[in-house]
């Protein structure tokens, strides 16, 4: 069934339930504004004034004829306590529509890390009172200039500003790619002074470039880990810092012992080294003869960052070879000749090139180096001894022994009819332990010797066939040239058997053979039958007859492993029983 209510009654029945709310209600309860027209709030502007001050501004649009209690704000803690606010009366303010703020002084400093919220609120006989909820936040940390700092890598700046509300849960950081656009977030050191009106930062050493700006920012957290914020705080620029090198003496092949910090990585930069007045842009692995300096003892030098140019307090020193570690195979040479010098690190001391080599007065220039070293001709250098210095483009070393050019010449010759094998022996000028050879016209036979002493020179003709030969005799091959060649002729006779130790045999005995020219037989042949030789010498052949020899006369033949004349014929037999 339906149940009616007067509407007198229901009035007075909604009137008493609202006095009663009122009556039992905390002060935190609130009537919207929007259902009752009688007040009318506005939510003004904020101002932070310090850390710890701020200024509330709202609005009365309506007061209407209500008996007034109170009025004055909320301020809410929303981070730790958002349904909790305090109150913070006007007291003895006049009420009337319009404007109203209050200046308020907490005992705490609001915190960077912080959010808050405020309102007006008015107490009146039939209700309470609030104005639309307005968040903020209290950041006062600033820089009076917004300005780059410019650093050098690991040096610290200084910045004027508010850090008062700096704390240990701030922490600066800053963003940097390196060489392969791999990020790295790097934190700074700071230290706030006593006074709060400035900042000491430490600029970072690695993960940083010469000539690169990065944003500082400023971070907090809460104490858990969560909450994280960042914003803005400043531009830096990262300058390169050398250091003062350990090692100032280096060899010409070596980097210039630049290292440091924040040493760009790009080709596009600032960064400039001086060496004696000769300034170039940084590169990785610079050396000192890319700078075209003067020979001298001694080099200053510094660098520019773009701030400032430092000199470094170190000069730089050249290392250069003593004179004897410079080796070269021989210090008597003929005209003409080739000499080969090694068994020292040339790279080490000149580079890829020796700029200048002198003997005397003949330069050589740009003289090619390879691993194992390089030939030297000493073309027709008159007779007699000469200095020889090694040059690079900033050093000269001069060797400790002179080079002596001495003729080469044949003033006799013991034999020119020979045996394979024999031995010439050839007086004249040489060097003692240089190699000297007898060649035919065409190369494809050559043998040689060194030589006995600075007079003699012992050469055996080889195993070639009979006949006149024009050879040519010479410095060594490997270092002989046209103008070190004197031609001969000479006629080699035929391997000869002259005596038998037995010309009548048994059947495993020994036959010695005597003769000239015997080096050279690679078998005896008995008639068919080819017999190996247990001995041989110029002079001597030894051998075995062979049990599966059948009796009889055998003529004797010489065989010779090679292409013409392999085999020769001698007068002699031999009978085997």
């Amino acid at each position: 069934m339906n149940t009616y209510n007067p509407p007198q009654k229901t009035n007075i029945f909604l009137a008493c339930l609202l006095f009663l709310i009122f009556l039992g209600c905390q002060k935190t309860t609130i009537i919207d504004p929007n259902l009752e027209p009688a007040i009318a709030l506005e939510t003004g502007t904020i101002t932070i004034i310090s850390p710890n001050q701020i200024k509330m501004t709202g609005e009365i649009k309506n007061i209407n004829n209500e008996q007034i209690l109170d009025i004055g704000f909320v301020l809410y803690d929303i981070s730790q306590s958002p349904e909790n606010p305090k109150e913070i009366s006007l007291k003895n303010k006049e009420i009337k529509e319009g404007l109203f703020e209050l200046t308020y002084t907490s005992p705490n400093i609001f915190e960077v890390n912080r959010e808050y919220a405020y309102a007006p609120y008015i107490k009146t006989a039939k209700g309470y009172y609030k104005g639309e909820l307005k968040h903020f936040s209290v950041d006062l940390i600033k820089i009076n200039n917004d300005h780059i700092s410019v650093v050098p890598a690991g040096k610290s700046f200084t910045l004027q500003g508010d850090f008062s509300q700096m704390s240990k849960d701030f922490y600066l950081t800053l963003t940097s790619q390196d060489y392969y656009n791999v990020p790295h977030t790097v934190t700074l050191p700071f230290e706030v002074a006593k006074d709060a009106k400035s900042i000491k930062i430490t600029a970072p050493k690695l993960n940083v470039y010469h000539g690169k700006e990065y944003e500082i920012l400023l971070n907090t957290q809460s104490k858990n880990g969560e909450n994280h914020k960042s914003r803005f705080f400043s531009t830096l620029k990262i300058l390169a810092n050398i250091d003062t090198p350990k090692v100032n003496e280096i060899y010409i092949t070596d980097d210039i012992p630049i290292t440091g910090y924040a040493l760009p990585i790009e080709n596009n930069h600032d960064l400039k080294i001086t060496i004696e007045g000769k300034t170039l842009p940084y590169t990785s692995g610079m050396k000192m003869t890319d700078f075209d300096l003067v020979k001298q003892a001694e080099y200053t030098w510094s660098y520019n960052n773009g701030l400032e140019t430092i000199e470094l307090p170190k000069k730089l020193q050249l290392k250069k070879p003593t004179p004897d570690q410079l080796k070269i195979d021989k210090y008597i040479v003929h005209p003409y000749q080739y000499f080969w010098i090694q068994e020292f690190d040339y790279y080490k001391f000149f580079g890829e090139k020796i700029a200048k080599i002198k003997i005397g007065n003949n330069e050589y220039n740009d003289v090619k180096v390879s691993n194992t070293g390089f030939f030297l001709e000493i073309g027709n250098l008159p007779l007699g001894e000469y200095d020889i210095i090694f040059s690079s483009a900033l050093f000269d070393v001069k060797l400790p022994n002179k080079v002596k050019v001495v003729p080469f010449n044949v003033s006799s010759i013991s034999k020119t009819e020979v045996y394979p094998y024999e031995p010439i022996l050839f007086t004249g000028s040489f060097i003692k332990g240089d190699r000297y050879f007898l060649g035919t016209l065409d190369y494809l036979n050559s043998f040689g010797n060194e030589a006995i002493s600075d007079k003699e020179v012992i050469i055996n003709f080889e195993n070639l066939p009979s006949g006149t030969y024009t050879v040519n005799f010479g410095a060594s091959t490997l270092y002989g040239s046209e103008e070190l060649i004197i031609p001969m002729k000479f006629k080699l006779l035929q391997p000869v058997i002259t005596t038998l130790s037995k010309h009548i045999i048994k059947i495993g005995e020994i036959l010695t053979l005597k003769g000239k020219g015997l080096n050279g037989v690679n078998y005896i042949n008995l008639g068919d039958y080819s017999i190996f030789i247990s001995k041989r010498s110029f002079d001597e052949i030894q051998i075995q007859i062979p049990y599966w020899m059948n009796p009889g006369k055998y003529p004797i033949k010489l065989i010779f492993d090679r292409t013409a004349e392999s085999e020769i014929s001698t007068s002699k037999t031999i009978e085997i029983l």
